[in-house]
């Protein structure tokens, strides 16, 4: 039995990824972090300059989707702490084939307690969402059974944002 306590009714929420401004800060940030760093450490030097070329090439892959096919539209509805705490206990307790994310995730054994929740969140809150497009430029329909299939770290900021959590950016404001 899952017990929905909703807030808000559905509502759009576009991925800080796919936001305006978004690859710029984080290369900014990753570059004053390079520049705390002690130049002595040679191997901490090289691994944030890894991590920033990382970081530019996944810029410029983004930018170009976005620029070719624009941002997904995540149709996402609140749903309250209570109800994805009580949502996550069940689950641990739940056994079987059922293929859902809670139970896909608990036997694998790999994600934290927050995790969890925020996936328990995602799954509970989802609502559809307009303009995903796969690698060969095709837009995937909604359907809920697929959605344990979409980027964990997808799934972990939409379910942050549906149980109404802070990001990094958001609290610092």
């Amino acid at each position: 039995m899952i017990i929905r306590m909703v807030k808000k009714g559905a509502r759009e929420y576009i991925l800080r990824s796919e936001r305006e401004g978004y690859w710029e800060n984080r290369i900014k940030d990753l570059e004053k972090e390079l520049a705390d760093i002690n130049p002595a450490d040679f191997e901490e030097v090289q691994a944030k300059k890894k991590e920033i070329e990382l970081v530019t090439s996944s810029a410029k892959t983004n930018k170009e989707k976005l620029a070719k096919h624009g941002a997904t539209v995540w149709m996402i509805e609140n749903v309250s702490k209570k109800a994805v705490l009580l949502s996550t206990a069940s689950s641990r307790l739940s056994l079987g084939d059922d293929k859902s994310i809670n139970q896909r995730v608990l036997t694998s054994g790999q994600l934290a307690y927050v995790e969890l929740q925020r996936l328990n969140a995602f799954e509970m809150g989802i609502r559809g969402w307009k303009n995903l497009i796969d690698q060969d430029g095709e837009e995937i329909p909604f359907d809920k059974s697929i959605i344990g299939l979409l980027p964990k770290e997808i799934m972990l900021e939409l379910g942050s944002e549906i149980m109404g959590e802070l990001s990094d950016e958001e609290s610092k404001n």
